[in-house]
């Protein structure tokens, strides 16, 4: 009898540690949706967003026999396959179902990409999400959020860039379409467009934003050139596009460096903002004297500069300032093999 009621008791016991664990759990999840709670609801509107676009497409061939296509967007449709299956056979990269699909923008813009930076240091604010880790931008499907985004950042004394992007990728998690807007674009930008976005499907590391963004321009560059090498008319035209852009780029490298010397610098006065001012007067005149012929893509280039100031160059050092290193490494330690570069940093990605 004594040893049923013992055993009665810790059944007892037993129950209500249970019934005690689950409602500490059911408290800890409240107290994490409550503390994340702007978090989860961004998270889902750009679930929704996403639901939208992977729903919305179509097949390529669907696409094809429902839209009018100029040759352009001919020549761009026909290469996705061989892009997919050199960036397979040739490069390394991991196969995908993504790019079969196309979403019909009807010409306007699909995501937004909010930056924001302090105004006297190169210290980006950073978005904390699951999986891709810390980032330095953070992106909406509707403008109205991104813009609200922006201006809260604004009040807080941030610069801040908006921009609109052409293409993203959900890192192989799903099966990504092409947006019918990237069909206009020049042969040798598209084809480039395709292996960064592929080779973010292959590599990603978390907490490593420069990095990834830094090799996915790297890999995809190299990776066009050597596709394109059957094509010399595409190529020619694509290394010439690339030549300009990187007049710019080398612009705003160095001025990335000489404004992060200068902020640090910078004496702790009220005067700061007279400083920074005359510092970005000079900038844009030595922007001005760039041999650069598209005269009124530099007029948009500096008009971007004068809005969003130290918003921008977090984006060009985001995108563009490991280039001269990872070329050192490309050919000191890989010997321009770009296939075994992308497989190393396939099986390392964390490392990185």
């Amino acid at each position: 009898m004594l040893v049923k009621i013992q055993i009665s008791s810790l059944m007892l016991g037993s129950r209500l540690f249970l019934k005690l664990l689950w409602h500490l759990f059911v408290f800890v999840t409240l107290l994490l949706c409550a503390w994340h709670h702007k978090t989860l609801l961004y998270l889902g509107a750009q679930a929704k967003g996403q639901w939208r676009v992977i729903t919305g497409s179509v097949s390529i061939q669907e696409y094809t026999q429902n839209t009018k296509l100029t040759e352009l967007q001919q020549q761009n449709l026909r290469v996705i396959d061989q892009i997919k299956q050199f960036s397979v056979d040739s490069l390394g990269y991991l196969s995908t179902h993504n790019f079969e699909r196309v979403y019909d923008q009807n010409h306007q813009p699909l995501l937004w990409v909010v930056t924001a930076c302090k105004p006297y240091a190169f210290e980006a604010w950073e978005w904390q999400f699951p999986i891709v880790g810390r980032v330095t931008y953070k992106g909406y499907f509707e403008r109205y959020e991104a813009l609200k985004e922006m201006s809260e950042f604004r009040t807080k004394g941030y610069d801040v860039e908006l921009r609109t992007v052409s293409a993203w990728s959900t890192l192989g998690w799903l099966h990504d379409p092409l947006l019918s807007e990237n069909l206009n674009m020049k042969h040798g930008d598209f084809c480039n467009l395709l292996f960064h976005e592929l080779f973010h499907a292959s590599v990603y590391a978390s907490d490593a934003v420069n990095q990834n963004e830094n090799l996915a321009m790297f890999v995809a560059d190299k990776a066009t050139r050597i596709f394109l090498s059957r094509d010399s008319l595409a190529l020619s035209d694509y290394v010439s596009g690339e030549r300009e852009d990187s007049v710019f780029t080398a612009f705003m490298l160095k001025s990335y460096r000489f404004l992060n010397n200068h902020y640090q610098k910078m004496p702790s006065t009220d005067k700061k903002q007279s400083l920074k001012c005359d510092a970005y007067k000079n900038l844009l005149d030595s922007l001005q004297a760039l041999p650069i012929k598209n005269k009124r893509r530099l007029k948009a280039k500096k008009e971007s500069i004068l809005r969003a100031q130290n918003a921008v160059f977090v984006d060009y050092a985001q995108y563009h300032s490991l280039q001269d290193s990872l070329d050192k490494v490309f050919n000191i330690i890989y010997k321009g093999n770009l296939k075994k570069m992308v497989r190393d940093l396939t099986h390392n990605a964390s490392n990185y």
